[in-house]
């Protein structure tokens, strides 16, 4: 074969590869945060109407305006928007972070099963949009991808580490007994 045939070769299967990814992988990935992203607000509505929260409460419509603006708007997330959103936050005068420290505060006035509520509530939806926008992005999935790998084979050489009294022990007996006995 020549090198011109395995030229375009590889070019249409680097074509046929970004096709799937961006034209089925990518749309995919973006109902599938849309979906637990309804789940997450249809949890927080339903504690609302077993009487958890009174649906008038601002702690509860802020944050179920904030999880709908999520799903509205999820398909413009990325890892790309996140950075230069906060290169240029100060250019914009942007107070959202100071309407989201108010929302903490108050919420941190609220009974604990509230409390408890809004706050799982919008971490799960935030670990969802997180998750989201490492997932539709090649580059930081092989990124993150390697980064575990990397953490389990940490992990491995601690719980090594840590075990490795226990490993040595059956050694040490012997080394002890074989000096007794010479």
């Amino acid at each position: 074969m020549t090198p011109v045939v395995q030229i375009v070769r590889f070019s249409f299967g680097l074509v046929l590869v970004w096709a799937i990814f961006y034209l089925s992988i990518r749309p995919l990935l973006l109902d599938i945060l849309r979906h637990r992203l309804f789940a997450i607000r249809d949890g927080l509505f339903d504690f609302a109407a077993d009487g958890g929260i009174d649906f008038d409460d601002i702690n509860y419509r802020e944050l179920r305006n904030d999880i709908n603006d999520l799903i509205l708007f999820a398909h413009r997330i990325s890892f790309t928007r996140l950075l230069l959103s906060r290169w240029t936050k100060e250019e914009y005068g942007d107070d959202t972070h100071a309407a989201i420290q108010q929302w903490f505060s108050r919420v941190d006035q609220l009974p604990n099963l509230q409390r408890r509520k809004l706050l799982e509530a919008r971490s799960t939806a935030l670990h969802q949009v997180v998750a989201y926008m490492f997932n539709r992005s090649p580059a930081l999935y092989v990124v993150t991808t390697v980064l575990k790998i990397i953490g389990l084979w940490a992990g491995g050489l601690r719980a090594l580490f840590q075990n490795m009294p226990k490993i040595v022990e059956p050694l040490e007996v012997q080394a002890r007994a074989e000096r007794r006995f010479a």
